[in-house]
């Protein structure tokens, strides 16, 4: 027990600190790209979709920051609380995020395809996590009504964003800059929804165990792609860009 535990407050150490590396790297990015633009943020869709991405990000780390003070060292048991708070608002501007990225690249580029790839996509992913989350809950049903709306929330939202992600990356000829760094955050989404699908498991039965292992691992991931994805594009448009291009900072074409 004393080996189970403080493994995992190592784990959720690790994870507190790549969830605050995201969100700061995401602060640095979205300063550099848009230095001059922030205070047009509502007429620029990219400030927009980035201040989404980043606030998201943000409200991750601040809920794992919550979640490891109350847990890794207060050591007290956790039902929906706080931490919950900043996930769900975070998954929401997540969400949101991708899925005002998809309309617009769908809108300048999209054809019919893409829009089914999607639905068949969204279909099969939610309706699998749906049954899988519905049996879970019908063998050990949550307590409170809180702990049975986070147990569908959270793979559900993760779900979403991970359609959505791909749906977005579809496009991938029309990103420009953003096309790979994409590809990293759409397979971190992948990681977020088996940690959340797991984090389910481990909260209806009440136990850590395996399953808990593998969902902060997976969480460790998923923040290590986000991190690596940010850095890896500040610095390169810290490398290659010019002072002038500062003002012409699209990161999909239009064409």
């Amino acid at each position: 027990m004393a080996v189970e535990t403080g493994l995992r407050w190592a784990l959720n150490l690790v994870t507190v600190l790549l969830a605050t590396s995201t969100a700061i790297l995401g602060i640095l990015l979205i300063n550099h790209l848009f230095k001059n633009k922030l205070k047009h943020l509502f007429d620029n869709l990219e400030v927009f979709i980035f201040s989404f991405l980043i606030f998201g990000y943000s409200c991750f780390a601040v809920a794992e920051v919550c979640w490891f003070l109350i847990l890794g060292i207060m050591d007290q048991t956790l039902s929906a609380s706080m931490p919950d708070f900043y996930w769900v608002v975070g998954s929401v501007f997540l969400l949101l995020a991708f899925c005002i990225m998809f309309i617009q690249l769908y809108r300048q580029h999209g054809e019919l395809n893409h829009l089914l790839i999607m639905l068949v996509l969204g279909v099969i992913i939610l309706g699998g996590i749906s049954y899988f989350t519905y049996s879970l809950v019908q063998l050990e049903a949550p307590k409170t009504s809180g702990d049975l709306f986070l147990s569908y929330f959270y793979p559900l939202m993760s779900a979403l964003i991970l359609v959505l992600s791909f749906g977005v990356y579809l496009f991938f000829e029309r990103i420009d800059r953003f096309a790979h760094n994409l590809l990293l955050l759409s397979v971190a989404n992948a990681a977020f929804l088996i940690g959340d699908l797991l984090y389910t498991v481990i909260t209806i039965k009440k136990e850590y165990g395996f399953y808990g292992f593998l969902s902060d691992v997976s969480y460790i991931v998923a923040y290590f792609l986000c991190s690596f994805s940010f850095l890896w594009l500040l610095f390169h448009l810290r490398r290659n860009s010019q002072p002038e291009e500062n003002e012409n900072s699209a990161l999909w074409r239009e064409d």
